[in-house]
């Protein structure tokens, strides 16, 4: 299974929280390193009232209270 959904999720969200695009070699990282990193933009979200509160900030991944685990296989597996 490819990354590039994933990889297409914190790509968006980085972008809902800033208005802007980075030019990151996310295809570089591990399968488990861009689960981290989506779950620290999940928690940001989530702890940070100021993100929600942005000008048409509307959530692009829905927020469970019990944020289930997001797997997704490393394309070495």
């Amino acid at each position: 299974m490819s990354d590039a959904p994933l990889i297409q999720l914190i790509r968006a969200e980085m972008q809902r929280f800033t208005g802007r695009q980075y030019q990151i070699a996310f295809d570089q990282f591990d399968a488990k390193s861009l689960q981290e990193l989506l779950r620290f933009l999940l928690d940001a979200e989530y702890e940070h009232p100021r993100f929600q509160s942005l000008p048409g900030a509307q959530p692009a991944i829905p927020r469970r209270s019990n944020q289930a685990k997001i797997e997704v296989r490393s394309r070495a597996a």
